[in-house]
């Protein structure tokens, strides 16, 4: 004879199923949100490579016009130089 212990119930199945079922869902649910927190954090690390590139570039841009901006500059006072002593 066995005991009542031993015996599984449909009751008992019914009762640990949806808490396997929350603990599924609720793994699932984190997983996607690490992995759309991993893909944001990855779009703005990509953002911000581009900008730095850009920025770099912007910087080169304005090198190349102080450069001319000072050759203007000198080539100015020469001709107020010019202009003065006669």
């Amino acid at each position: 004879m066995k005991k009542e212990s031993e015996f599984v119930s449909w009751a008992s199945v019914n009762n640990v199923v949806p808490i396997v079922i929350s603990g599924i869902t609720t793994v699932i649910s984190i997983m996607l949100f690490i992995g759309t927190i991993n893909t944001r954090m990855a779009l703005l690390e990509q953002k911000q490579d581009v900008f730095n590139q850009r920025q770099g570039e912007i910087l080169s841009l304005l090198k190349g016009y102080q450069l001319d901006n000072q050759q203007l500059s000198l080539k100015v006072e020469r001709l107020e130089t010019l202009v003065n002593s006669k």
